[in-house]
């Protein structure tokens, strides 16, 4: 099989760069997945949450330009807007407002406890209002990238993962299948980023990849379906309603090299303590449901986006830190211009920075 360039990775990172990509490029372009469907991993179990107020500027960015597209696309993307809540010091949340970006507004706890009657209970100085924030249907953000680049002529093929990267005049790419000859590779593997670039002997990018719970909680308590998220940044934890509960993440970050995505019990001895502790409106909540998945780190915690400094054909994709989803729309397409040689990428996510 030959292609002009090979994305690996059909999760939101890849899907979203075909989509783009498909747009700028008229050769051929070709995704695989080593899984039998797209979304099996963090793509299709994160907390479905955008929310714009990041500590980065330059992350803020990609989160402000993307929720933009979403909100004007809100039946091909599923995007609700809910507004979302922060909570922590008022000078540490006035140190997440940017004006220029987004309209946020800092609110007192008892205003808060009234919107979001959850939070009765819960000690906390301020909150971070940001209206223009909401939750994603996160299948449909990702059908539609991938549809819509099908569309547009992007092969996607499933139960194909890639073994080995060798580098020529093309790239001769081992599969699980038959092999592949490419002219470019985009690396948008997600947890499995640094294992694709060992195989292409692409530069030695320290990346670092953490475990992260979710919990699916049912209560007694009536939420309103459209109720912000709430993310206590002291605290470490937050929680959203669904239609089926309360989603509820304690924040945990264990360090996974096996990337397998087996339950510690541990987390949840600990989720059950913060709840007793910090919301005691959920206290006689019932974990219904639980699952983890994988958020992949660079040392400076912004993305790669851009050619390897040692590899020019091989690009990287990842390093996304949990932000894949809510940020797709602009990571795909700043990956798009990279890809066909644009200089307008910020060269805060430019691999060769690490060099």
């Amino acid at each position: 099989m030959k292609t002009d360039v090979l994305i690996v990775g059909a999760g939101f990172a890849g899907a979203a760069t075909a989509f783009h990509l498909s747009q700028l490029f008229t050769g051929s372009i070709l995704v695989v997945e080593s899984e039998n469907q797209p979304g099996l991993h963090a793509s299709g179990l994160n907390a479905s949450m955008v929310i714009q107020a990041a500590q980065s500027k330059p992350v803020r960015q990609l989160f402000a330009a993307s929720r933009s597209f979403y909100q004007q696309h809100t039946r091909a993307t599923g995007f609700n807007q809910t507004g979302s809540l922060l909570l922590e010091s008022s000078g540490v949340l006035e140190g997440l407002q940017d004006p220029a970006l987004f309209d946020s507004e800092i609110r007192p706890p008892a205003e808060t406890r009234r919107q979001v009657p959850l939070l009765e209970g819960h000690a906390f100085e301020a909150a971070l209002w940001t209206p223009s924030d909401g939750v994603m249907n996160i299948r449909r953000l990702l059908h539609y990238y991938i549809e819509t680049a099908s569309r547009r002529g992007v092969t996607f093929r499933y139960d194909l993962g890639v073994r080995e990267i060798r580098n020529g005049r093309r790239f001769a790419v081992s599969t699980t299948g038959e092999p592949i000859t490419a002219g470019r590779v985009i690396n948008a593997a997600g947890a499995w980023s640094g294992r694709v670039g060992q195989a292409a002997g692409a530069s030695e990018i320290s990346l670092r990849t953490f475990k992260r719970h979710l919990f699916l909680l049912k209560s007694q308590v009536r939420v309103d379906p459209d109720s912000p998220p709430v993310w206590n940044l002291e605290k470490d934890f937050y929680f959203r309603p669904r239609s089926d509960g309360i989603l509820f993440c304690v924040c945990d970050a264990e360090l996974s090299d096996r990337l397998e995505p087996d339950l510690d019990p541990e987390v949840q001895q600990y989720l059950a303590e913060v709840l007793w502790k910090e919301l005691p409106a959920l206290k006689d909540a019932e974990r219904d449901q639980a699952w983890c998945c994988f958020r992949t780190f660079t040392s400076d915690g912004l993305p790669l986006i851009g050619p390897d400094p040692s590899l020019p054909a091989f690009y990287w994709v990842c390093g996304l830190a949990g932000y894949g989803m809510s940020a797709s729309w602009e990571i795909g397409r700043l990956a798009a211009l990279s890809i066909t040689g644009d200089d307008r990428v910020p060269s805060q996510f430019d691999p060769g920075r690490f060099n």
